[in-house]
């Protein structure tokens, strides 16, 4: 299995008005998402709670290692499909799915700057606890800022 990884740091704006944070994802040694670009915490909380519930009713990608590349193209042509946090400038223009090839779950990931999908030993259960894990990261982050995630707007 893949060593997931994320790095996250939550900050206040200067005149503390806003709660940003920037983030990217370290999937074993590929980095999904720009660490640079800035995201309102709150945005990046709520793109990351509907990650959720899109994984409820995704179903992995069904493909064979010649067709990879075009079925993961026709699953990327709607965004509700990625396993990324989607509306939120990070992750703008990389795509994440599962997919299953000859009874093997392994995650695709096509990142906007690559022309062809990797494919990582990553199981659709422990990415998924990995961004519950992230999601608490973020929001012990912003509690520390004074921003309780679950009540307040950011």
């Amino acid at each position: 299995m893949v060593k997931l990884k994320a790095r996250i740091n939550t900050f206040k704006s200067d005149d503390g008005s806003s709660y940003f944070t920037q983030c990217c994802l370290i999937l074993g040694d590929v980095t999904v998402g720009d660490y640079d670009q800035l995201m309102l915490a709150g945005a990046l909380d709520v793109a990351i709670k509907d990650l959720f519930n899109r994984a409820k009713i995704n179903k992995p990608i069904q493909s064979t290692t010649s067709n990879l590349k075009e079925k993961i193209e026709e699953a990327e042509a709607n965004t509700r499909n990625s396993y990324l946090p989607i509306g939120v400038e990070s992750f703008d223009g990389d795509f994440a799915g599962f997919v299953r090839i000859n009874n093997h779950e392994s995650m695709a990931i096509k990142l906007w700057r690559e022309e062809n999908p990797s494919l990582l030993d990553i199981s659709e259960s422990n990415y998924i606890k990995f961004m519950h894990d992230l999601r608490e990261t973020l929001a012990k982050q912003c509690k520390a800022l004074g921003l309780n995630l679950d009540r307040d707007s950011a």
